[in-house]
C-alpha cells in the first residue's frame, strides 16, 4: 500500500511538472496554446486514412504565401530577402500508408532575382532516410506535418477548409511555422528526420533536434502529434517555432494527392 501510495505521488507531482512547462512555453511565443485533439477514427492507424472528403476535379497546389518580410529574412538566412514579391507555397505530398510524405517549397522574388527552398520528409542528404509518421489529419478539417532541409525545419498546419458543393475541388487555409538549425561544422546524423532527434543521456542540446508536440521532457520523448494543432514547444535547448505565414485556397486533392 504504502508503494503504491508513493508511485501514485510522483505521478501526480510529474503531471503537475510538465503541464506547468508546457503553458510557460505557449505563453512565451506560441499562437495557440496546446490543445488535445481526436484524431480520425481509421481501421488502418489514426490520421493517415480517415481523411475528409472532397470533391473531385483540378486545382492548384500553390499558392500565395502572405508572409511578413521579417520571418521571411530570418528563414532565409543566406539570401537576406530585400523587398521580397510575390511569395508563394507548394505542397505536393501522398499517403505513405504512415502519414503524408512528400515536399514542399517556398519560393519569393526580390531585387537579386528568385529565391526558393524545398523541403521534405526526406532525409536532405541521405535519401534513404524518410519519415512521415507525425504528418496526419488530426479530424475532418485539421492538419499538420514537418519537412526539413538542410538549414531547417518548418510545420505546415492546415487549420480550415471550404468547398462551393457545385463539384469543385474543396480548398484549404494554413499557417507555415518555421526553426532554424543551430549554427555548426557538424552535418546532421544519417539515420533520422531532425523531428526523430532527440539528446540521449543527459546531452544538454543538438543543433538538429526539430522537435515539438512534445508533452514529455525526458531524454528519448517523441512528439505526441495529437497533442496539438500547432508547433506549441521545441526539443531540448532548441527555440520555439516562429510563424512565418498564411496561406489560402491550396487545393486538397492537388497537395495531397487525394
Amino acid at each position: 500500500m504504502k508503494k503504491q501510495s508513493m508511485k501514485n505521488i510522483l505521478s501526480s507531482v510529474m503531471a503537475l511538472t510538465t503541464a506547468g512547462f508546457l503553458a510557460s512555453c505557449a505563453s512565451s511565443g506560441s499562437d495557440t496554446p496546446a490543445a488535445v485533439l481526436t484524431p480520425v477514427s481509421t481501421s488502418s492507424g489514426f490520421g493517415t486514412t480517415g481523411i475528409p472528403t472532397v470533391s473531385t476535379g483540378t486545382g492548384t497546389n500553390t499558392v500565395t504565401l502572405a508572409a511578413s518580410t521579417g520571418a521571411l529574412s530570418a528563414m532565409f538566412f543566406k539570401s537576406h530577402p530585400t523587398n521580397p514579391t510575390n511569395i508563394q507555397f507548394s505542397m505536393s505530398a501522398y499517403n505513405s500508408g504512415s502519414g503524408y510524405a512528400g515536399n514542399i517549397s517556398i519560393t519569393y522574388a526580390d531585387t537579386t532575382g528568385s529565391h526558393s527552398t524545398t523541403m521534405s520528409t526526406t532525409h536532405p542528404t541521405y535519401p534513404s532516410t524518410t519519415n512521415a509518421q507525425y504528418n496526419v489529419w488530426l479530424n475532418s478539417t485539421q492538419w499538420h506535418g514537418f519537412f526539413q532541409d538542410v538549414y531547417g525545419a518548418v510545420v505546415v498546419v492546415i487549420d480550415g477548409s471550404s468547398s462551393t458543393g457545385d463539384g469543385a475541388v474543396g480548398t484549404l487555409s494554413g499557417s507555415v511555422y518555421f526553426q532554424n538549425f543551430a549554427s555548426t561544422a557538424a552535418p546532421q546524423g544519417p539515420l533520422r528526420m531532425c523531428w526523430q532527434i532527440d539528446p540521449i543521456g543527459g546531452a544538454s542540446t543538438t543543433p538538429y533536434d526539430c522537435r515539438t508536440f512534445l508533452t514529455s521532457f525526458s531524454d528519448g520523448s517523441m512528439p505526441d502529434t495529437t497533442s496539438s494543432l500547432y508547433p506549441n514547444n521545441a526539443g531540448q535547448g532548441r527555440p520555439l517555432y516562429t510563424k512565418l505565414g498564411t496561406f489560402d485556397g491550396l487545393s486538397q486533392t492537388a497537395a495531397f494527392g487525394n
